[in-house]
């Protein structure tokens, strides 16, 4: 595999990841601007170590936990208002000079460590969690406020993210609609298991029942699961009724009934939901 970034060297670190589509489009007559993001499934990428370097050193700041650096600036602050004070009160013959030398050491300490952290040690941890850099792979912040067409890959694993704060933090560039979306669907109910397994599946009973049609079947229903995580309305399923249609006039309802059985085993909580908009197709009544 080679990297997704550079597209020249051999992938080494890779990483599941669901592609989303962000569009912009831009009405020159009315002056607005439309951005459009869609799910569009998983891929397992890869970045080769150079790029994966170059992305953490890029990145290594806005991928750090905010309290990190709230902290010193904190004390920075009071290190700033103390010493301000201490100059004040020298000024009216307060004699404050060891105020300002405690100021001056308050404010001074906060900064060496943000500089000590910011270039040697988030760098250091980042490179332990190379998955974090996947969602920054060419990015390009001012390209996404133009128009056109852009990829943008949200990485997916086992408690790769502790909370939501985390989740936004990775995959910035994603606006918050679409970021609750996929936490709240994606990755608290680890339906991107479901796509990410999906190549490998299989039914040892497919045979001489149209097998290859069975799996390619379920995979369009599972990634078309993955770009509406809560399910469709009758009126909107148009794609999904007609892979029914087509399990239906290869094998009936035997075929429909193995299909959604496969289904189900990889997205139980969506499967109520496949029985009611395939409802009217062949002998099937959801």
């Amino acid at each position: 595999m080679k990297c997704l970034n550079c597209g020249e060297r051999e992938a080494v670190y890779k990483c599941n990841c669901l592609k989303v589509s962000h569009q912009v489009s831009i009405s020159t007559i009315l002056n607005q601007r439309e951005t459009r993001e869609q799910a569009v499934g998983m891929e397992e990428v890869g970045i080769c170590e150079k790029c994966q370097k170059k992305l953490i050193w890029k990145n290594r700041t806005s991928l750090t936990p905010l309290r990190i650096y709230a902290i010193p600036m904190l004390l920075f602050v009071l290190g700033m208002i103390l010493g301000c004070a201490g100059t004040f009160n020298s000024a009216n013959g307060g004699g404050s000079t060891a105020l300002q030398v405690i100021g001056i050491v308050i404010a001074l300490t906060p900064c060496v460590f943000v500089i000590i952290y910011d270039f040697f040690a988030a760098p250091r941890i980042l490179k332990k969690t190379p998955y974090k850099v996947f969602g920054h792979i060419g990015v390009d912040v001012g390209a996404l406020l133009k128009e056109g067409k852009h990829d943008i890959y949200v990485p997916m694993g086992e408690h790769y993210y502790k909370d939501r704060k985390d989740f936004t933090r990775v995959n910035s560039f994603l606006s918050d609609e679409i970021q609750k979306q996929i936490y709240d669907k994606l990755v608290v109910g680890d339906q991107w298991k479901l796509a990410a397994a999906a190549p490998s599946m299989g039914d040892p009973n497919a045979a001489g029942r149209g097998g290859g049609l069975l799996e390619d079947s379920v995979r369009r229903l599972i990634e078309l699961y993955l770009r509406q995580p809560q399910g469709f309305l009758i009126s909107q399923a148009g794609e999904v009724r007609e892979i029914g249609r087509q399990l239906d006039e290869a094998g009936g309802m035997e075929m429909m009934l193995a299909a959604h059985t496969l289904f189900r085993s990889y997205n139980p909580g969506l499967a109520r939901n496949l029985e009611m908009v395939w409802d009217g197709i062949g002998s099937w009544r959801g």
